[in-house]
């Protein structure tokens, strides 16, 4: 962590803004120098529309076939408008599946949770920068990631996954998750457990449930700041330190 204190004038009460705090964590004597085009090329931008899904029997990775099918998409694919969106939100909006709240509604869904399922989109770069990652804020399920038909990251856990993939980006790409059943066939449409209301019906959130984004920058990276501020007795002057 670099701290760096400023004691210019500090209007009282003013909170300083996520791009002072990137200003002054760049700009540290201990951190290399960012020059203002290193700044300007820092990008975050949100992958969200052109996404497609697909579900096949379980399996431990994809095949070569089955990556050049994402890439190009087909007739057992459905459209994901705008991210983000789980299985079951693009199954209810192409009516592939009842409301899983309805009676025995969970019971009819519990197939989705057997599946594997496929999410795959293509984007364009406009500027091939060397730092560059993809940052996913929610996974549901045990899911692998593959970019441009290599696979870069598995992931086992509802929390957010950022992989670094400067080196496999190029201006066109496809980006595919293979997201992982939950449930297997025999395990029925019935845990073994349940409350003295009833048994319990599995649904299995299957899926990305949250934003994805591409970020990238010329080496620099602000990946966490704790900043405090304090004013001098005449309310004149204040400092910051990060």
């Amino acid at each position: 962590m670099s701290t760096r204190k400023s004691t210019r004038p500090t209007p009282a009460g003013a909170a300083m803004t996520a791009a002072a705090a990137l200003q002054l964590c760049l700009a540290c004597p201990a951190a290399p120098a960012a020059t203002p085009e290193d700044l300007a090329a820092l990008t975050c931008t949100e992958i969200r529309d052109g996404w497609r899904i697909r579900s096949l029997p379980p399996r431990a990775s994809l095949d070569a076939a089955l990556l050049a099918e994402a890439a190009q998409g087909g007739e057992n694919w459905l459209d994901a408008p705008a991210m983000p969106t789980t299985v079951h939100d693009t199954l209810l909006r192409h009516r592939e599946i009842e409301p899983p709240w309805l009676p025995n509604g969970t019971e009819k869904c519990f197939w989705v949770g057997t599946r594997d399922w496929i999410y795959a989109v293509r984007f364009t770069v406009r500027d091939l920068l060397p730092d560059a990652r993809l940052r996913f804020q929610g996974i549901s399920n045990k899911a692998d990631l593959y970019l441009n038909g290599k696979h870069l990251a598995r992931h086992h856990a509802k929390l957010p996954l950022t992989v670094d993939v400067g080196p496999y980006l190029a201006r066109e790409n496809v980006l595919v998750l293979h997201c992982h059943a939950e449930f297997s066939e025999e395990e029925g449409a019935r845990r073994a457990r349940g409350t003295y209301l009833c048994p319990n019906p599995p649904i299995a959130s299957a899926g990305i449930f949250d934003k994805v984004f591409l970020e990238t920058s010329r080496g620099h990276r602000l990946e966490e700041v704790v900043a405090d501020s304090s004013l001098n007795e005449e309310l004149a002057g204040g400092t910051v330190t990060v």
